[in-house]
């Protein structure tokens, strides 16, 4: 007797393993079909952080990538030409074939302009926003092209140091009133963009020592 009782819960184990072996495909069978049918099941690029493009820029995505194409440029030291070598145009051919890269003139002419607006707006800010007040700070070097350049920069009252200009005074390096011209002109452009200027470094050079002269009628 109990041999037998042994025997059916053998069986009915073995018939309860075979039901459960059999839904289960079955539910398997069930969604593959589903899934197959289903004509709404969409591609890849959802997965993707950015797929590759195929389609021109909306006007504030072309903003944007004139902005990171100069902003590039600058920052690895690229002659403006690079944008019109092959091997670059190829690049981003296979990046986004609809894409058009700006040539040398456009990218250091209009692109270019457009960035520097915007940096001096942004430096203009900061300059204003300095309660202290800050100091302009003149030195003078020559350049490739054997001009004599007077440069300027401005430290505010938390010691950073912002590049503010280079003027050309080739002409005016040995007459020291035309630099303080210049340096006039410099005062009243500050003062018209509202930054507090406290005070006035330039190296020993006459023409530039005389300068600071001006602060006493500023």
């Amino acid at each position: 007797m109990e041999i037998n009782e042994f025997d059916e819960n053998i069986v009915s184990s073995k018939r309860l393993r075979r039901e459960s072996t059999g839904s289960v495909h079955s539910a398997i069978t069930s969604i593959s079909l589903r899934s197959s049918n289903n004509s709404s099941v969409g591609t890849l690029d959802s997965f993707i952080t950015r797929p590759l493009a195929t389609r021109s820029f909306t006007k504030g995505e072309q903003a944007i990538f004139e902005k990171l194409m100069i902003q590039a440029t600058v920052s690895a030291g690229f002659p403006l030409r690079w944008v019109e070598n092959k091997k670059v145009q190829e690049l981003f051919h296979f990046l986004n074939p609809a894409l058009i890269l700006p040539g040398r003139k456009t990218l250091g002419g209009r692109i270019l302009n457009d960035e520097s607006k915007i940096l001096e707006n942004e430096m203009t800010k900061k300059l204003m926003n300095d309660s202290v007040g800050v100091t302009l700070a003149f030195d003078g070097w020559t350049n490739v092209l054997n001009q004599n350049i007077l440069g300027s920069v401005f430290i505010t009252s938390e010691g950073e140091v912002i590049i503010w200009k280079a003027v050309d005074v080739s002409s005016e390096l040995e007459r020291w009133k035309e630099v303080i011209e210049k340096t006039e002109t410099m005062f009243k452009e500050i003062n018209k963009m509202g930054v507090n200027l406290i005070s006035v470094v330039t190296d020993s050079a006459p023409s530039y020592a005389a300068a600071r002269y001006i602060c006493i009628f500023f």
